[in-house]
């Protein structure tokens, strides 16, 4: 939470919400991912080939934030086996924007960009990324784009007010605009 209480969170409260998130990122992905590179928490660049990551078991897979605008000609984009794997996958940030493109969805400039403490508002609370958390949440945005049209299958989760998909997933899917890895959420 910028500067430690702008959200007006204090206390056992602050410690909930940062435990809610920590508790959220295990819960839905719990040991092996395919995501980034550090043997000690057994994390793994999604650029390895099919046969080697077979070979790790992953459990799902993270797709994290990025520079990059997913509709600019020459976009990164995440190998085809990450979603004909059927395994789990969350997108975040620039992920949520992948995924959404991929599923038919859409993505534009946002007329703000944002930067900093904001709250969502969860849609959805029987979905288990927000089963039990209360029903707004401080949260950190970082982004200049932000999906315009929801995938089919697939409902919004949480709204903020400059981003009206905040959330968005499915039992297998779930795309996050903000940032459960930082401090601040």
């Amino acid at each position: 939470i910028g500067g430690g209480d702008s959200a007006g969170l204090t206390g056992r409260t602050r410690t909930l919400v940062s435990r809610a998130s920590t508790a959220l990122t295990k819960a839905m992905f719990p040991i092996r991912l395919a995501a980034c590179s550090d043997p000690m928490t057994g994390f793994f660049l999604v650029d390895r080939s099919r046969v080697r990551l077979d070979g790790l078991r992953p459990r799902g897979f993270i797709l994290s934030g990025g520079p990059a605008s997913a509709y600019e000609p020459g976009a990164p984009q995440c190998p085809d086996y990450v979603w004909s794997s059927g395994l789990p996958v969350l997108g975040i940030c620039y992920g949520m924007q992948l995924m959404a493109r991929h599923f038919g969805g859409a993505v534009a400039p946002s007329a703000q960009r944002e930067y900093g403490a904001a709250e969502v508002a969860v849609c959805d609370q029987t979905h288990p990324l927000f089963a039990g958390l209360p029903s707004t949440l401080p949260v950190w945005m970082s982004h200049g784009d932000r999906i315009t049209r929801l995938p089919p299958d697939m409902r919004i989760l949480a709204a903020s007010a400059n981003s009206p998909i905040a959330a968005m997933g499915n039992e297998r899917y779930v795309g996050i605009q903000f940032h459960p890895e930082v401090n601040h959420t």
